[in-house]
């Protein structure tokens, strides 16, 4: 991993506790009884798609063509995506 998929990492994480912080409060901030499992999961799930949208938005503003090619940003943007979450089924 790289410094720019650690700073990548870290902005999805930030962005998608508090989105998941929020969701959660509204959610589960007046019952009387709850799965404490069930925030952990939506903060993976959030996590995850805030990760696939910035991995796309990122990489269509840093090479929006490359070699001439328009459409290259987003298939490297997806050979990212696969290869990090290829990484993370593995312990």
């Amino acid at each position: 991993m790289d410094l720019c998929d650690a700073r990548h990492d870290a902005g999805a994480s930030a962005v998608a506790y508090f989105l998941n912080g929020a969701i959660a409060k509204a959610r589960y901030g007046h019952v009387q009884e709850m799965n404490f499992e069930a925030p952990l999961t939506s903060l993976v799930w959030i996590t995850s798609l805030v990760s696939i949208v910035l991995t796309y938005i990122i990489s269509s503003l840093i090479i929006p063509q490359l070699g001439g090619d328009p459409t290259q940003w987003w298939k490297l943007a997806s050979i990212i995506l696969l290869r990090n979450t290829s990484g993370s089924n593995h312990p």
